[in-house]
């Protein structure tokens, strides 16, 4: 029997005559638990120990301990104290979710207790020290059998809250259109009743206000292009406070994606504060719950989330937190201090740069961690708040194919290497999207985790029509605007744009502000007198700005590619892709409100090159 296997056992005790006991044994890294945390890359990993016990009858079912042990090895790291989080679910449905913060003791033991109903769950413990940064992680099946006897031991147990029933009246943002060219848009809020008056925020900036439906703002494209957060806040006749709600464009993969909305203390009633989890970012959520210091104050199953606390618990607490479990079982979380009935918060814009690292010979080289790295931001060196890889990283991949006339007799073998690179790059958790341009652009497949829907759709497309270039490039950098993690466009094209409403400007502004890597492949014409063209002057400068706009938005341009070539190209592409890097950091402060800002990436070894933007726009 191997380890994993052993570890994964349940066993009985004769302890009492009536307990069971599961141990398994922690093997299993949290940093993908932690990957939407800015600081995931600052834990160390703990192994634990975890040994459940029935200790009695409970309030509604069998009171059980849950004991966390702690090598000796590794006690320095967790110092008197541990947080420690148990989560049960069945059949994938979450049951339980408490948090509490319990001594250490001198043979390393901490130990929580619960009120679980008999049955078979999977059971997820989390531990991390109040000390240091440090944080252990294990789960397993166990089964709490019904208890006919007294519970050994008095201290209080933990009961499970029910989840907050959702409320029609909050107020929130209504998902955004389809961002698919240079024109504004409309962002829409749903207001409670009695609403007179809604002011809409950009940053910390009042931008507008509305006083009579539809309860929305227009807003430029080219205002979102770089992390935009905007706020709305919903008063009636009297001034008062009646909600609010706030969402993120381009939020890089260093935000948590949860923001805790404290209302003014003159929207108090009887003592109470509302207080709202909002989540900036449009994923599909299962949970949300907040917690007070570590005492869980209400759970909800939709965002934005509201609900009261008193102002004197608020004014007493340390600590106000928020953890999301998302459709996917992803966890985030956002912590925030709360001290002497000050509530805090403070707005920062972090830069997210994709970045990848070759040695001598053009060879991707993979195993980096971010304190391998330096960024210079104008000349001057910033601190680096976080990163991930391709193993906890999931790539955004979107691929945008002309479709236009002249590709007609070469089509088939086109479809055969886009699919062949789709279904040989993506791993599960990674998604891909396909666009077509020739004369319009069409998005045929929204994003999907299925790379055959790629090759699928391809087979039915006829080409036909002129060549969109410049509006592709900028209409698929929106499609990835508010994506966040690994990101990259790779663009297959036959010709020079004859057909863009956008200039070449307009999509060398939007790459640079977007900061995805853009991968573009011009197939050779196979036409003397269009090869002909492609080498003139007009052609050469043509082949040096797109060159330019690859590489400055840190991919790279592949020029005269033939037929036979383009899985090459395709697989050169695949292999920079998966040894991709993303850093974030914190940019210093302007008071320009766009200014262009260089960027340098080093590796401090010898031979090693690295490559990312060349610079982006600050502002908004």
């Amino acid at each position: 029997m191997d380890e994993a296997d052993w570890s994964r056992r349940l066993r009985c005790s004769n302890r009492w005559g009536k307990s069971r006991t599961m141990r398994f044994r922690v093997l299993l890294s949290v940093l993908m638990l932690l990957a939407a945390a800015a600081t995931a890359f600052s834990q160390e990993v703990i192994p634990i120990d975890v040994r459940v016990e029935t200790i009695g009858r409970g309030t509604n079912g069998t009171a059980v301990a849950v004991t966390v042990w702690i090598a000796p090895e590794d006690r320095a790291l967790v110092g008197g104290s541990l947080l420690v989080r148990t989560t049960i679910s069945s059949f994938g449905e979450v049951g339980e979710d408490l948090s509490d913060v319990v001594p250490v003791d001198e043979v390393g033991n901490a130990t929580v207790l619960r009120d679980w109903p008999p049955g078979k769950y999977f059971l997820s413990v989390m531990v991390s020290s109040t000390g240091r940064p440090a944080v252990g992680f294990s789960d397993g099946d166990v089964t709490i059998p019904k208890a006919d006897f007294a519970a050994s031991r008095t201290t209080e147990i933990r009961s499970p809250v029910e989840a907050t029933p959702p409320s029609d009246t909050t107020l929130h943002f209504l998902p955004l259109p389809a961002l698919n060219s240079l024109e504004a848009f409309h962002m829409e809020v749903v207001v409670p009743d009695g609403t007179t008056l809604v002011e809409f925020y950009q940053g910390s900036k009042l931008i507008s206000r509305r006083k009579r439906a539809p309860w929305s703002i227009r807003v430029s494209t080219r205002e979102i292009v770089q992390r935009g957060r905007f706020r709305a806040v919903a008063l009636d006749n009297f001034g008062r406070y009646l909600g609010e709600d706030v969402i993120i464009i381009n939020a890089p993969a260093g935000e948590s994606g949860i923001e805790i909305l404290v209302a003014p203390e003159s929207a108090a009633s009887e003592g109470r504060l509302p207080v709202t989890v909002a989540l900036t970012d449009q994923r599909e959520i299962l949970q949300v719950s907040l917690f007070l210091d570590d005492e869980l104050v209400a759970r909800w199953e939709m965002c934005p989330s509201v609900t009261e606390i008193l102002l004197a618990d608020l004014e007493n607490a340390a600590v106000l937190s928020a953890e999301v479990v998302d459709s996917k079982g992803n966890r985030s979380f956002e912590v925030g201090n709360a001290k002497g009935g000050f509530w805090g918060s403070v707005e920062v814009d972090l830069v997210e740069l994709q970045v990848q690292v070759f040695d001598s010979h053009n060879v991707p080289v993979p195993g980096l961690d971010p304190g391998d790295f330096s960024v210079f931001e104008n000349g001057r060196e910033v601190e680096i708040d976080g990163g991930g890889t391709v193993a906890d990283q999931p790539l955004s991949l979107l691929l945008a194919v002309d479709t236009s006339g002249s590709m007609t007799g070469r089509f088939p073998e086109v479809r055969r290497a886009v699919e062949e690179f789709a279904e040989d790059l993506l791993e599960p958790g990674d998604q891909a999207a396909l666009v077509r341009f020739s004369s319009d652009i069409e998005i045929l497949v929204p994003w999907s985790d299925d790379p055959g829907d790629i090759g699928r759709v391809l087979g039915e497309v006829d080409p036909g029509g002129s060549t969109s270039l410049h509006d592709a490039i900028i209409h698929s950098l929106m499609e990835l605007h508010d994506l966040r993690g690994r990101k990259a466009l790779v663009v297959l094209t036959d010709g020079a744009d004859t057909n863009s409403f956008a200039t070449f400007a307009d999509a060398n502004w939007f790459s640079q502000s977007m900061r995805v890597p853009l991968f573009l492949i011009t197939l050779s014409s196979g036409d003397a007198t269009r090869t002909a063209r492609s080498m003139d002057i007009p052609g050469v400068q043509r082949r040096h700005r797109m060159d330019s706009l690859a590489r400055d938005s840190g991919g790279r341009a592949f020029f005269r590619v033939t037929i036979n070539q383009l899985p090459g190209v395709y697989e050169k592409i695949a292999g920079i892709l998966r040894s991709q890097y993303v850093l974030w950091y914190r940019p210093q402060a302007t008071d320009t409100k766009s200014e262009f800002r260089s960027i340098k990436v080093t590796v401090d070894e010898p031979g090693i090159k690295v490559r990312t933007i060349s610079g982006y726009y600050s502002g908004r």
